[in-house]
C-alpha cells in the first residue's frame, strides 16, 4: 500500500468521523457542550466581518456537513475530486488555525495546523503526475 493510500485513507477517516460527531452527537450532554464551544467559536467566524454571527448549533452542524461530506469524497472520489476536497478541507483548518489564533490558544491550533499540512501533502501528492515509463528502442 502506498503512501498516497495510506494518507487518503487515514485523512478521510479522521474527517468522516469529526464530521460524523458533529452532525450526530452520540449523546445529548454531548451535543450542548459542543453547542457552547461553536458558540464561541462563531465570534470568530470570517461571517462576522459581514455582520452575520451564526449560532453555535447551526456552525457546528453546516461544519460537520461539509467535513463529513469532504471526507467521504476524499475517500470515495476520483483524483480531482480528491485535490478539491483537499482543498475544501484546507480551508476549514485554516479557519480553525484562525479562531485559535483570534481566542489566543496556541496550544490547540497545533492539530488544526498539522491536518493543514497533511492536507497539503496530500494534495501535492495527488496533484503530481504518474511516471510514464518509456519504453526503450
Amino acid at each position: 500500500m502506498s503512501v498516497r493510500n495510506v494518507l487518503t485513507r487515514f485523512l478521510a477517516a479522521v474527517y468522516i468521523f469529526a464530521g460524523g460527531i458533529k452532525v450526530y452527537p452520540p449523546t445529548p450532554g454531548f451535543k450542548l457542550d459542543m453547542d457552547k464551544t461553536f458558540s464561541n467559536f462563531a465570534s470568530a467566524c470570517p461571517t462576522v466581518l459581514f455582520g452575520y454571527k451564526p449560532e453555535g448549533s447551526l456552525y457546528r452542524f453546516t461544519t460537520g456537513c461539509v467535513e463529513l461530506t469532504l471526507g467521504l469524497v476524499l475517500l470515495f472520489g476520483p483524483r480531482i475530486m480528491k485535490q478539491i476536497s483537499c482543498i475544501g478541507l484546507m480551508i476549514i483548518m485554516a479557519g480553525a488555525v484562525q479562531t485559535m489564533i483570534h481566542f489566543h490558544d496556541y496550544k490547540q491550533m497545533i492539530v488544526p495546523a498539522f491536518f493543514f499540512l497533511a492536507l497539503g501533502y496530500q494534495f501535492k501528492i495527488l496533484s503530481s503526475t504518474p511516471s510514464s515509463k518509456t519504453k526503450k528502442a
